[in-house]
Parts: structure tokens; sequence; C-alpha cells
């Protein structure tokens, strides 16, 4: 369900926010995996993507705005900074946890690959 997916991907945001990394991690599969734009930016496993999640977070100079699209078993984050600078997170569930994270560059690859997500 989308908005299900949406209010997943909220839950481990606001972790990430409040700096809960067992919350974080919590909402996980042990074998996720973040596969970043280009081959060579992967991290495996709930505590490296979280902590490398929050570092990536806490770099970013500025983010104009945030956008949170659902998909059946996905979501998109998408944040925008003020310079026009965009990256797409397809955040990917299964029962009820994020198995998998895939960062796209532009918005209609990433929508496209929530959506072929079952």
């Amino acid at each position: 369900m989308k908005r299900e997916s949406i209010e997943l991907l909220l839950d481990w945001l606001a972790a990430i926010r409040a700096g809960d990394v067992d919350r974080a991690t919590a909402t996980m599969a042990g074998d996720v995996v973040w596969r970043g734009a280009t081959d060579d930016l992967v991290c495996a496993g709930a505590d490296e993507v979280v902590s490398n999640f929050s570092k990536a977070r806490d770099r970013l100079d500025d983010v104009e705005a945030i956008e949170l699209i659902g998909r059946e078993n996905a979501a998109v984050l998408a944040s925008h900074a003020p310079d026009g600078r965009e990256i797409f997170n397809v955040f990917t569930f299964s029962d009820g946890q994020i198995v998998s994270i895939e960062d796209y560059a532009r918005r209609e690859d990433a929508l496209l690959a929530a959506s072929s997500i079952s």
C-alpha cells in the first residue's frame, strides 16, 4: 500500500533525524544494501547504511524541499537543493522493513524503478 510505504519511510527518517540508531537499524533488514549513484558507492548491512546515510545528511549544505512518493512496496525520497541539485533515493520494503536503497540522479529513472518493484 502506498500510504504504508510513505509511513515506513517517515518513521525511518524520524529515527535518523533523532539520532536514534537502534530504532533506525531496527526498521531495516539485516542484509539491507544501499547502492549509490555510481557502482563504487555501496553500503551493506543496517549499521553501515544508517551510519553513512546520517553522515550524508549531515554533509548537505541545504535542502530546499523533499518529496515522498509512495508505491506499493517502495517509496522515493527526493531531495532538492537550492542550487538545483537533486537526488532520488528509492527505498524498497518487505515485511515492514527496508530491504534496499538505490540512488538515482533522474526523477524519471527513480519513479520507474519504484513502480517496477513487486
